[in-house]
């Protein structure tokens, strides 16, 4: 390959991370030494802020990172967002009571709390797996010195409202594929709607506002830093990363992804438990940052 790169955008779960949400100490040393070189390591998640910024730190890099699968745009050296699209209140209320008429487990982000809905227990597998996913995000932040996140109940539909009206910036809805199942047939309905809803993994649902994606997202960040797509690669491993992976000119999808989209990638690396982004940067662009 005797392309040139400069912005090297990655998925973290799934693509990046390995199944732990744990980033290895071989990954973390074969991006700081492409950060070094040159190379502006862009992040391109369906986490929010506080879920991410802890590998920020980590890795050492102040580089603006596309969240919330593109609704947002944050530039980490100046704490400030370049692009930004809240959960319209309307619309996210109607989702928020289809998942209670649905028995669906849902969470609804900001960029620094998490809430969790009234019968969060109930949902005893979801509950625990949930508990398991923050322990992990606070032990990143804890690694990195970052203070504890927040966690919230909210009960009533006056709760929900007061944080969408402040401003959300995803639901995400957890369960078995049946129960996705029921979230995909709200947005196969004839009613029009502001919000999108994208597959992380057979049993998550992303919802954001419409026009977001991560590619969309990158976009503002190569603009912004004046890198021009033929020096962009993109790392991801599921259909929320399609966009990125089919729109980008040099594009890596993880053999343990999703089929559907490996055949817009221009090439499929090994898992991430395997450190495929790691071993693909080695193999294809550590030789050609610019």
């Amino acid at each position: 390959m005797s392309k040139k790169y400069k912005l090297i955008c990655m998925d973290m779960d799934g693509t990046l991370l390995d199944k732990d949400g744990v980033l290895s100490q071989y990954s973390e040393s074969v991006l700081k030494r492409a950060r070094d070189k040159g190379a502006i390591l862009c992040l391109a998640t369906a986490r929010p802020l506080f879920e991410m910024i802890a590998y920020c730190v980590q890795l050492g890099i102040d580089f603006p990172v596309v969240i919330c699968n593109g609704a947002y745009v944050y530039d980490v050296k100046n704490d400030k967002f370049w692009h930004e699209t809240d959960l319209p209140v309307e619309e996210a209320m109607d989702i928020l009571h289809y998942c209670k008429e649905n028995n669906l487990f849902w969470t609804l982000m900001t960029h620094d709390t998490v809430y969790f809905p009234e019968d969060a227990k109930r949902f005893i597998d979801m509950n625990a797996q949930v508990n398991r996913y923050y322990k992990i995000v606070q032990d990143a932040r804890d690694a990195n010195g970052l203070p504890m996140h927040n966690r919230q109940v909210l009960y009533t539909d006056d709760q929900w409202r007061s944080v969408l009206e402040k401003g959300a910036c995803k639901i995400t809805v957890e369960g078995s594929p049946e129960k996705m199942a029921i979230v995909d047939r709200f947005y196969q309905s004839d009613r029009k709607y502001c919000t999108v809803s994208k597959q992380a993994s057979n049993n998550v649902r992303e919802i954001t506002y419409c026009s977001a994606d991560k590619w969309k997202g990158i976009k503002i960040v190569a603009e912004k830093l004046g890198v021009p797509d033929d020096e962009i690669c993109t790392f991801g491993d599921n259909l929320n990363d399609l966009e990125m992976i089919r729109n980008c000119k040099t594009s890596f999808v993880m053999a343990n992804g999703d089929e559907r989209i490996f055949k817009y990638a221009t090439h499929v690396v090994d898992s991430n438990i395997n450190d495929g982004v790691a071993k693909a940067i080695e193999e294809y662009i550590s030789d050609n940052i610019i």
